[in-house]
């Protein structure tokens, strides 16, 4: 009998539960700011923090991951490539399609995929007709991922990619943020 009260009481107390709300819930206005790319290092500052390394390293920057190993060249007495535009990059990355009638990560080329929605912040602008194209190192003819991995995501008529590329010295993946600066952007009358 003393089982069935602590049950009941138990069951009584918790229905006196309530809950109130003292004001009413606002929804806070969006916090994006006017410029998202505001707070992104300049061109020359960018490049100095990606090309910033360990003197001990003498095999910097052709150890590193794909894109320190393309744009920190002058490090060792190269230059800065100034890729002007998609095909240049991916050419550069080694991501460049090679056999025009190859395959899908083959032939040379890399593999790719396009997805025709986004839940992305350029969701808007990304569809059936202009999809979001990913390319990407193809995997081994054995089907293990090579030492270099690089994987980019483009939107169509954004000024920028996205790129994740393997890292051997870290043994992990580096993500960067690829911009475009076309003379029109710069341009006063746009």
């Amino acid at each position: 009998m003393r089982g069935w009260l602590a049950v009941l009481l138990a069951v009584t107390s918790a229905c006196n539960v309530t809950s109130e709300v003292s004001a009413m819930s606002v929804a806070l206005p969006p916090a994006l700011p006017s410029d998202v790319f505001a707070t992104l290092n300049d061109p020359v500052d960018a490049h100095t923090e990606l090309c910033a390394h360990d003197a001990t390293d003498t095999a910097f920057p052709d150890d590193a991951d794909r894109i320190t190993k393309a744009f920190c060249q002058d490090v060792k007495g190269g230059s800065v490539p100034t890729p002007g535009g998609l095909a240049d990059l991916l050419t550069l990355l080694g991501l460049d399609f090679t056999d025009p009638i190859g395959r899908n990560g083959t032939g040379g080329n890399p593999a790719f995929a396009l997805l025709g929605h986004s839940s992305a912040l350029t969701a808007r602008e990304v569809s059936s007709i202009t999809p979001t194209a990913f390319v990407f190192t193809p995997l081994g003819s054995d089907g293990a991922v090579p030492p270099d991995y690089i994987f980019l995501a483009y939107d169509p008529g954004e000024s920028f990619v996205e790129v994740a590329a393997y890292s051997p010295i870290d043994m992990g993946v580096d993500l960067y943020l690829v911009l475009f600066d076309k003379t029109c952007t710069n341009a006063p009358s746009g």
